[in-house]
């Protein structure tokens, strides 16, 4: 599964006057990469077996940076250190995809992230039934 656009942490639940609620940043972001996984594969039945989670994170490069500096970043020699947290991504990635990919996310056994750069904001989800 791949969609352009930039990658939104989990957020934190929060509490209000009615009691917990997720953060609607959240919640739109889980709904929205639903959504891209459901265009992309719209019979799909949820895989009830171990499932392995490859995650791309692609920043985008800041217009700021040098022309050397932009090749090296391009070349995955300079790696982006930037908020959003890679953990906080993969929750909300896993979370939308809860009960569309797989059964329960209880059934992933392995999850690899990494977070590099590009010319534009962009996530790759690659996931295997094991």
């Amino acid at each position: 599964m791949k969609y352009h656009g930039e990658a939104t942490a989990k957020g934190r639940p929060r509490l209000g006057r009615h009691g917990v609620y997720t953060p609607y940043k959240t919640k739109f972001y889980e709904v929205w990469v639903r959504n891209c996984f459901m265009n992309e594969y719209p019979s799909f039945e949820p895989l009830e077996t171990p499932v392995s989670i490859l995650i791309t994170i692609w920043k985008k490069i800041p217009k700021s940076v040098s022309k050397k500096k932009r090749q090296e970043m391009l070349l995955g020699e300079i790696l982006p250190t930037t908020k959003p947290d890679v953990d906080n991504i993969a929750k909300s990635i896993c979370d939308a995809l809860n009960g569309f990919a797989y059964k329960d996310d209880s059934q992933v056994c392995s999850l690899v992230i990494q977070k590099l750069y590009a010319e534009e904001d962009k996530v790759i989800v690659h996931f295997k039934s094991n």
